[in-house]
């Protein structure tokens, strides 16, 4: 009888300790998307654990949208993947996590981009700057948590603190909205509200990693503001590249290198080498050079021309070097992935050998 007392109590224990731990906390977010006629940008964050860690896996057939991009403040320049619907495949993948945010273009229909899963602790933001007087843009998701602040400068910047610009884009407008602190740092101008799970650009004038731990902000610099900067959103450019004979190259038998710059800004230039830039030998018969036109460091606008001026050298003994030489017209369209192709009413890019 008493073993009997102490296996039901024993049993009442491990039930009573069943139901007291915490159940999973999960969570959803609706972001609704419309593809415009024009330029369609459209952030997203991720605040649950939606069972993604790869950019395409979000949306694996290309059927929403067709380009995602990340921001990246160390070196204040974008980095994309884009969908090919004739190689079927998305190009550049990265790695996504919770608690970060993303732009989507190139979008193909109007749809609610949802977000549902598992809650757990977010990641901290390592803000970054390079000094007072430069815009040193950080895209960041309004922490759950921070429900009590509900304005982007008074609310968001102020709890950052070491905060001058507080940005978020208007995915209806295709505008940005921005609050500034006044030149004396005393008020923030044009402050607007903010939700929690919201995407924002914070420009600061310090390093300081966000939410802070102990709850305690540090005191605030009082800064000298600048007209508000631009956000130059991504736009990547493929351009088809082909020999004399009309031929796709061979990217690992031969060396390509490429020079990229906007008519009338001669002296921003992209190459081969600059960030979200590069070479891609996409299938045996189709080779190409691209650019990410976000990472100009001007802005682009509708109507500019990209040129290209590429450099061909084998890698055997020959010293001999030959151009090629093209441009195209940017345009103000649903498509963020642009690939210049042998049907691209002739604006193929040919090295003659």
């Amino acid at each position: 009888m008493k073993r009997l007392i102490i296996f039901m109590l024993l049993c009442l224990m491990v039930l009573y300790a069943y139901r007291s731990l915490p159940s999973d906390a999960v969570g959803v977010r609706k972001m609704h998307c419309v593809n415009y006629v024009g330029l369609d940008y459209h952030f997203i964050s991720l605040p649950f654990d939606m069972g993604v860690d790869s950019s395409n896996h979000i949306n694996p057939t290309g059927d929403k949208f067709r380009s995602i991009w990340r921001w990246n403040p160390d070196n204040q320049h974008w980095s994309g993947s884009s969908f090919t619907p004739f190689l079927a495949k998305w190009l550049i993948p990265f790695p996504v996590t919770e608690g970060r945010s993303y732009l989507l273009g190139a979008l193909q229909c109007d749809f609610d981009f949802v977000c549902s899963g598992k809650y757990e602790i977010l990641p901290q933001y390592n803000l970054v700057t390079t000094g007072p007087d430069t815009a040193d843009m950080n895209l960041i998701m309004v922490p759950l948590e921070k429900y009590d602040l509900i304005t982007a400068g008074y609310g968001i910047g102020n709890n950052i603190s070491y905060c001058k610009q507080v940005t978020r884009w208007d995915p209806t407008l295709q505008l940005s909205r921005v609050t500034m602190l006044d030149s004396y740092g005393f008020y923030w101008m044009y402050d607007f509200p903010v939700f929690i799970g919201e995407q924002i650009f914070v420009d600061m004038t310090a390093e300081v990693t966000w939410p802070y731990d102990t709850g305690k902000m540090p005191e605030a610099k009082i800064v000298k503001t600048e007209p508000f900067a631009e956000i130059n959103l991504p736009k990547a450019v493929y351009y088809n590249i082909v020999n004399s004979e009309g031929n796709a190259f061979d990217l690992s038998q031969c060396s390509i290198t490429f020079k990229a710059w906007i008519t009338g800004r001669e002296d921003d230039i992209l190459t081969e080498s600059s960030y979200g830039c590069g070479l891609e030998q996409m299938t045996d018969s189709l080779s190409a050079i691209y650019i990410n036109l976000g990472n100009f460091k001007n802005k682009w606008l509708p109507d500019d021309v990209v040129n290209f001026l590429v450099t061909e050298s084998a890698i055997s003994k020959s010293p001999l070097k030959l151009e090629g030489s093209g441009s195209y017209i940017l345009i103000q369209r649903s498509e963020d992935l642009i690939l210049l192709s042998k049907e691209a009413e002739n604006r193929l890019l040919s090295v003659h050998l």
